[in-house]
């Protein structure tokens, strides 16, 4: 199976302290991973060091094979690694249109557009109805579908979700779920790092747990749903007391 995502011996730094601290990561090409871990885990510091927004080092950090260590964000944009970012950082002052047609124009891939406007209304029908309206009178559910659209009109190679179902109610976070499992089966390879832990693995292949800005688990998902890194590195659950106690 072809790699699109290669990351190995991955450190990041905010300010003066290391929180990522010698991560391997892979996602495989058409495939959904998942990454999990407690709030302050370093799940979106790895993120910011992968994209080159924060200082990091890395063994290796190849995208569909090209080494692109020490490439700047716009310059990881270009080449395909997309990240929809938990704030989302929509132009509020823009209209729903008008923040896709940028992304569109932005994105530097005219002969490779997979994700086009047509595509983006067709995945998002409440987008199509409010098309002319301001994104900063959107609803929460609304900025979030924006956000993920706008992250696909730039034609990514690999899209990378940070947590895209925060604060939203759970009959929108199903709606999100859902669109993320559509897009998922066009074969865009996705890292997708959620609260949501059975829904985001029930879609994933495999998933990676971190805690403490170190992966602490990796397997498949289903054996990650039947094991206690979840209860220990997403819950933040003490495995050994539980079973002590029971």
């Amino acid at each position: 199976m072809d790699t699109a995502l290669s990351v190995q011996g991955l450190r990041v730094w905010r300010g003066r302290s290391e929180i990522v601290r010698s991560v391997d990561l892979t996602i495989p090409s058409g495939q959904v991973v998942a990454l999990l871990g407690a709030n302050g885990a370093g799940k979106t510091t790895l993120i910011e060091g992968m994209l080159g927004l924060l200082p990091m080092k890395a063994d290796k950090l190849d995208l569909f094979g090209q080494d692109v260590r020490g490439s700047q964000p716009w310059e990881m944009v270009r080449n395909g690694l997309v990240v929809v970012p938990q704030d989302r950082y929509l132009f509020t002052d823009m209209s729903v249109q008008e923040n896709l047609e940028l992304a569109s124009k932005r994105s530097g891939r005219s002969q490779e557009q997979v994700f086009e406007l047509d595509a983006l209304y067709d995945l998002f029908p409440r987008l199509a109805e409010r098309k002319g309206q301001f994104a900063g009178t959107l609803s929460g559910g609304e900025r979030s579908m924006l956000a993920i659209a706008r992250g696909l009109a730039l034609q990514p190679k690999v899209l990378v979700l940070d947590e895209p179902s925060l604060g939203l109610a759970p009959i929108v976070v199903d709606l999100i779920m859902s669109t993320i499992e559509r897009i998922a089966h066009s074969g865009l390879p996705i890292l997708l790092v959620e609260q949501n832990v059975h829904q985001t693995l029930a879609m994933a292949s495999w998933g990676y747990v971190i805690e403490s800005g170190a992966v602490t688990a990796s397997d498949s998902s289903e054996a990650l749903l039947r094991s206690d890194a979840i209860l220990s590195g997403y819950f933040a659950v003490d495995v050994e007391s539980v079973e002590g106690g029971s």
